[in-house]
């Protein structure tokens, strides 16, 4: 959601990659013009990655991809194994 930023602490986190992974990561989405690297107003020290409009873009397609997917694998199974 708005404003659409996180640090690459809580990214690195979250996706249980180490932190030298995800700034491999970054790069890559930041060279594909999908992100940006933001100076934080809480920490000059700190940068924070916000997603660019293409990165907004890319990011739906994928999830609708990915939802698209888990219904109908969850599709094969009863409502209460859905659960």
């Amino acid at each position: 959601g708005e404003p659409w930023t996180l640090t690459p602490t809580k990214l690195f986190q979250s996706a249980m990659l180490t932190s030298g992974a995800m700034t491999n990561r970054l790069n890559r989405l930041e060279k594909a013009k999908l992100i940006q690297r933001l100076p934080s107003e809480q920490d000059r020290r700190s940068l924070l990655v916000q997603l660019t409009e293409q990165g907004k873009i890319v990011t739906e397609k994928a999830l609708k991809g990915h939802a698209a997917t888990m219904k109908r694998l969850t599709g094969l199974l009863q409502e209460d194994e859905q659960q």
